[in-house]
């Protein structure tokens, strides 16, 4: 009977893309050649935040910037934070109150010889993140009482009373700023302070949390864990990353949405618990965004020929379920140093099209004060 479901499944699949293929060839990229990162939507899904980075790590200029920008009125503004740091992974709180972020000393003692920041200063860098939180309105900024560490991505819990961000275990490997391979979930508590593991320990390989599904499960991705095989381990999941993993779980999570499509690597939820999956863009059905209802109805997305070759990722569907943001980057383009833009898709319309970031010239400021 689970065959016959997917064969039907299939084939109102190919009906739903029949429907949508006048939509998905006017799709035209654009402003590839800047680079944006750590994209995440208001739950009033008309507000974006996100990084812009300037220079490189092989620059003596390099830069880190957060800007929110306004689909509706086009208002763009760049957050005024204390100099001296390198800012990433903005995030909004679920019910749009905050905004989270963290943050790294700017690297030190430039290298004019060899023209790069040495491996080291680097190291003693991310060594030393810290998380912010701020009011909405760029009010009230403060530094989390958490322990100087390798912290990365911090998001909110459903209550705005907890704060989820990963710590990497592993040390920095031989020649590299810092190391993936073996990391947790850690948990900060606002009320009391407590800072404890969300489950676990499991050393996770790469992950990210992406968003809390309810009060006791997160929505992660990862590529596995420290001490598998990393490729039959590739092999038995279809290469997905996303899992769903309980608070204080000892168990570790096996990767979700195998049956979907190959790859699945990015992942959002909407306010009806309906899950939004991209997999591999390299295969016959990575060519869609995948809606997967909680009935477990199948709703393929297809992507615009013109933007597959651009490889799209950081997907993040509005609280509404009626748009969904991404990054795309240029085809071909180093990993780490992927030159990016911002697109949308109205799912109501079926039409995708690119979000017009103007020049960071143009951005008003916004003061954060404490």
């Amino acid at each position: 009977m689970k065959r016959i479901a997917w064969i039907v499944l299939g084939l109102l699949a190919q009906m739903t893309t029949a429907q949508a293929a006048s939509n998905v060839d006017s799709f035209s990229p654009t402003d590839i050649g800047r680079r944006f990162e750590h994209l995440s939507v208001h739950p009033n899904g008309k507000e974006l935040i996100f990084v812009e980075y300037t220079g490189g790590k092989e620059a003596d200029d390099y830069r880190a910037d957060i800007f929110e920008y306004n689909i509706d009125t086009k208002k763009y503004r760049k957050l005024v934070l204390p100099e001296g740091y390198l800012y990433s992974s903005p995030s909004f709180s679920p019910k749009g109150n905050f905004i989270l972020l963290t943050r790294i000393p700017q690297f030190q003692n430039y290298d004019e010889k060899k023209k790069e920041y040495p491996i080291i200063e680097q190291q003693k860098s991310y060594s030393q993140a810290q998380i912010l939180m701020l009011d909405a309105n760029g009010m009230n900024l403060r530094i989390l009482p958490i322990p100087l560490g390798r912290m990365f991505a911090p998001i909110m819990s459903p209550d705005e009373d907890k704060i989820l961000y990963t710590v990497f275990i592993s040390p920095p490997r031989e020649g590299h700023a810092t190391d993936w391979s073996k990391s947790e979930f850690v948990e900060f508590d606002l009320k009391t302070s407590a800072n404890t593991l969300f489950a676990g320990p499991f050393g996770f390989g790469s992950p990210q949390a992406i968003q809390y599904i309810n009060e006791d499960k997160i929505l992660i991705s990862s590529f596995g864990f420290w001490d598998v095989d990393i490729f039959k381990y590739h092999e038995k999941y279809n290469d997905s990353r996303i899992m769903e993993l309980a608070r204080n779980s000892k168990e570790r999570p096996s990767p979700e949405f195998i049956d979907v499509t190959n790859g699945v690597h990015d992942a959002s939820i909407d306010k009806n618990n309906n899950y939004y999956l991209l997999g591999s863009q390299y295969t016959k059905t990575g060519n869609n965004i995948f809606k997967i209802s909680p009935d477990g109805e199948k709703t393929p997305y297809p992507i615009p020929p013109s933007l597959l070759k651009n490889q799209l990722h950081s997907v993040s569907v509005t609280r509404d379920g009626k748009k969904i943001f991404f990054l795309y980057h240029a085809d071909g383009t180093a990993i780490g140093d992927w030159k990016t833009a911002i697109g949308q898709f109205d799912i109501e319309s079926s039409q995708w099209s690119t979000v017009a970031i103007p020049n960071m010239e143009s951005s008003t400021p916004l003061v954060v004060n404490k």
